[in-house]
């Protein structure tokens, strides 16, 4: 499908101009998107080149790295008002803590990226865009709580700092090396984000395991905070040990995965609710 719509287009401008164009295969001006699905087919003009959820500001290549824009949608849908503090206890490569700094600071998404393929397209407007990326620039503010993140990999630490301060929230957002386990909540009503290892490089009986500290340590030493756990270990979310609030069904990339609440009210959930 792909050649029939390239020898399409150039046919037409052969057709119209009387040359076939030519095309910079390493860095083309223009990209066209084909979707076949049974007898719908579209054709798109991507105005990215560059996939959106490219950020900018992750480097190197992260074992397992949780893309993007699935972190910034697991915070949107966790209803975090960016007051509350916030605490990646497992952040890996820091996606989910860095996405939350953006988003505290009002920091453009996009702001990293040098150029969008809809700046090569014949109506782009230069000037609209300049007074639209002024006016959201200026927006840009401090946060008003404290994010963190927290692995007990010092390699995995050492890459969120340096993404961070791609980011340009290396000021912002704070990391340290620790164990899940040995820490608690320093701040009241704080929530907590996780995206432990899903298995496929640990024995069964450690993910078990790993699973079973996530829930006590969440039980006895963060109560009063909100939890979100992703994963797509269905066989271990029993070892957890709590009930979900909530929960919803999401794929990272192919893996489909499992994003769960859980409210850790002090005392029981009875109490809270008397």
């Amino acid at each position: 499908p792909a050649l029939i719509l390239k020898d399409a287009i150039a046919d037409h401008f052969r057709k119209r101009t009387g040359r076939r164009p030519s095309v910079d295969n390493s860095d083309p001006r223009i990209l066209i998107n084909l979707h076949v699905s049974n007898e719908n087919v579209s054709v798109l003009l991507d105005s990215s080149l560059i996939p959106l959820f490219k950020r900018g500001y992750r480097s190197g290549h992260p074992a397992a790295p949780l893309n993007e824009v699935l972190a910034a949608g697991i915070l949107k849908l966790s209803g975090w008002d960016k007051t509350l503090p916030l605490i990646d206890p497992m952040c890996g490569s820091g996606t989910i803590t860095i996405e939350a700094g953006l988003m505290a600071c009002k920091i453009p998404p996009g702001k990293l990226r040098k150029s969008f393929g809809f700046q090569r397209w014949k109506d782009f407007d230069e000037s609209l865009f300049s007074r639209v990326k002024e006016d959201s620039d200026g927006m840009i503010t401090s946060p008003g709580t404290s994010i963190s993140g927290s692995d007990i990999s010092e390699q995995a630490v050492a890459q969120a700092r340096k993404n961070a301060e791609m980011a340009g929230l290396g000021e912002v957002l704070k990391f340290e090396a620790a164990d899940f386990s040995g820490m608690s909540a320093r701040d009241s009503g704080c929530i907590i984000f996780l995206n432990p290892p899903y298995g496929e490089r640990l024995k069964p009986e450690e993910i078990d395991g790993l699973y079973s500290m996530i829930g006590s340590t969440l039980k006895h030493k963060f109560q009063g905070s909100s939890a979100w756990l992703i994963t797509s270990n269905m066989n271990s979310l029993k070892h957890v040990g709590l009930k979900p609030a909530r929960k919803f069904r999401l794929y990272n990339g192919a893996l489909e995965c499992l994003l769960l609440n859980y409210e850790m009210y002090p005392g029981t959930r009875k109490n809270k609710h008397s």
